[in-house]
């Protein structure tokens, strides 16, 4: 077999059988291009055009733009073309990776795998399957902004006041009546007001929030004129990450109902007063049964805790056990939603300087999983664990490796100063990246056969220590392939690169004679000690010749990577499983998982894939 053959590139895009469906627990979340995580069976249940087929089976159409993996491993944002649903009894698969990550699928339900796609029922321990390692995602401020008003627009409770020139221009160019002229006179707007605004004077909802100068809270069982304290919207990028930091220290250490802050740390104190401020709410300082602990009371009447029980979906009770990523966190700019990040791990993580990691724990398990998927934004992974105490969940978050903490600190970082230091100090310790996330299963033949398909020596490749990637004594990280795909393209884009290739050739043909070549030759094994070509010579002759290492695409894991898989369960299930079609690519990301999607008999009729043989469909990537 050819080097160029055995090369080849893996094909992401892989029908399943023909006869099977290859669905989801309900229960799972999907990454929707818009930044947020929705279960699979929400989306299904938002109905459009309802399809039938074949009895079991239910097909929506639906254009959703969800996150997927492209031929190249890199993640892109495509839209689906159905949204399917089905009836099942029976065994359901759910994979634990070694990062922490589960999603429970049917046996059918193919993974991505280093060697291509494999079914759930045929994954074992040894495997190990695709993940996001970089989720690239953009979000704008006037997103944001259009979130916020649209939000409170939906609450029957609150009450809107315009700047005092605009209130004055708004009367003048609308028909005011008996049922809103004493609210428009008073500058005390309820929403349908403002939504006549917007159809009246043809303004978008950005546009209406900056043109909303404070916002209030009342019954509508009462006068517009009672009301609780005012709060100011935010006007500015500054303003809305001063607010994002906030919510993320009362989501670590604040009480239910956004009463109060406790901190150990004046300098979160002042963080606190400083973005409530932005509100135009204040903080009052008491004492604490605890020692060298500060509580900080919030003062600004109920319109505060509401606006962030509203806006940042914080709880009115319970709040250990029912934090829940907000959804505006989710689809803000990567901006806000560091500062949402920073406040909450100033408040709640801790650094490890023995294990050389940061770690936060909660008693809301999926607020961490969750957590596990934004960081990914940042390109920071992480691993997530769970600890049961007195018959309660926690959930752990690692971020570990020094790649990963480097990222941190350059994207989140800390405000309070002892962690910040000692951040720091761990980073210095740290010498490698995190082995679980960061390694990438191929084989020491595989990594070997690339460097010499591309008539590249150990000499001129210049990478220390490397033959133990080769001989198998280490797993190669991401950031060591990234290094190795680079010098590679360096080496043969130099001006002088065909002569060298030309001068190998003709060593290795016998023709000519280069001491250094031919003890390389035999050191890689494509010459024998009286200088014969091997098999593997022969086989790269060939290939020098041909040039293949032109028609190679290597992929450089920055998007993607490959986690081993710790545990496989088999799970009895009766009820309703989901699925989506994503055209093309044939891929989405659930639960932090790279999943292949639903293909019925009726959506790959005809197609050449269906002719192939299992071995022909996917290509080999590189053996562990």
């Amino acid at each position: 077999m050819s080097a160029e053959k055995k090369l080849r590139q893996p094909i992401v895009v892989v029908l399943g059988h023909i006869d099977h469906g290859k669905c989801l627990h309900p229960d799972e979340y999907v990454f929707l291009g818009n930044g947020k995580f929705v279960k699979i069976s929400e989306l299904f249940e938002a109905r459009k055009e309802l399809i039938k087929v074949d009895g079991d089976y239910e097909k929506e159409k639906r254009s959703v733009l969800v996150y997927t993996c492209e031929d190249d491993l890199r993640i892109n944002v495509k839209s689906t073309s159905y949204v399917w649903r089905v009836k099942y009894n029976g065994l359901l698969y759910e994979i634990e990776l070694a990062d922490g990550s589960t999603v429970r699928v049917t046996p059918e339900h193919p993974f991505l795998t280093i060697n291509g796609w494999k079914k759930a029922e045929n994954l074992s321990p040894d495997d190990y399957v695709a993940v996001p390692r970089k989720i690239p995602f953009k979000a704008t401020y006037e997103e944001v902004c259009k979130y916020v008003i649209k939000k409170l627009l939906s609450i029957p409770e609150t009450l809107f006041k315009l700047k005092d020139d605009i209130i004055n221009c708004v009367r003048r160019k609308i028909t005011l009546n008996r049922f809103n002229y004493y609210r428009f006179y008073k500058n005390k707007l309820r929403s349908e007001d403002l939504i006549l605004m917007v159809s009246k004077l043809n303004i978008d909802y950005y546009k209406l929030y900056e043109l909303v100068e404070f916002i209030t809270f009342s019954d509508r069982r009462r006068r517009a004129g009672h009301a609780s304290k005012w709060v100011k919207l935010p006007k500015s990028k500054e303003s809305w990450e001063e607010i994002f930091y906030v919510a993320g220290l009362m989501f670590g250490d604040g009480s239910s109902n956004f009463d109060r802050l406790t901190s150990s740390s004046e300098t979160l104190i002042k963080e606190f007063e400083k973005g409530l401020a932005e509100l135009g709410a204040s903080i009052r300082i008491i004492g604490s049964k605890k020692q060298n602990v500060l509580e900080a009371r919030v003062v600004g009447g109920l319109a505060v805790k509401r606006f962030f029980k509203y806006i940042f979906d914080f709880p009115n009770r319970g709040k250990a056990r029912n934090l829940r990523l907000p959804e505006i966190v989710q689809i803000a700019p990567l901006r806000f939603t560091s500062a949402f990040i920073r406040g909450y791990f100033d408040a709640d993580a801790s650094v490890n300087v023995k294990q050389n990691r940061i770690e936060v724990s909660s008693a809301s398990p999926m607020f961490l999983k969750q957590m596990k998927w934004l960081l990914l934004r940042f390109g920071i992974t992480s691993q997530y664990r769970e600890k049961i105490i007195k018959n309660t969940t926690y959930g752990v978050l690692y971020i570990k490796g020094r790649r990963n903490l480097e990222r941190y600190l350059a994207h989140i970082g800390f405000v309070e100063r002892t962690k910040l230091e000692k951040l720091k100090k761990i980073i210095n310790k740290s010498k490698r990246d995190d082995i679980i996330v960061e390694k990438i299963p191929l084989s020491g033949d595989y990594i070997k056969r690339i460097r010499l398909i591309h008539a590249v020596t150990l000499s001129e490749l210049g990478i220390p220590y490397f033959t133990v990637y080769e001989k198998n004594m280490e797993r190669m990280t991401c950031s060591t392939w990234v290094r190795f795909v680079h010098r590679l393209k360096e080496l043969t884009s130099e001006t002088d690169f065909n002569k060298r290739l030309e001068k190998k050739i003709l060593v290795l043909e016998g023709v000519k004679n280069d001491r250094n070549l031919v003890l390389a030759f035999m050191s890689d094994g494509l010459m024998s000690s009286n200088r014969k070509l091997t098999p593997l010579g022969k086989e790269m002759l060939l290939a020098w010749k041909r040039r293949s290492f032109e028609k190679i695409k290597l992929p450089t894991f920055d998007y993607v990577t490959f986690v081993k898989i710790k545990n496989i369960r088999k799970i009895q299930y009766t009820g309703y499983l989901y699925d989506l079609s994503v055209d093309s690519t044939e891929n989405f990301i659930a639960n932090g998982v790279i999943v292949h999607n639903t293909t019925l008999l009726d959506h790959i009729r005809g197609t050449t894939v269906a002719k192939k043989e299992p071995g022909e469909i996917t290509q080999h990537v590189g053996a562990s």
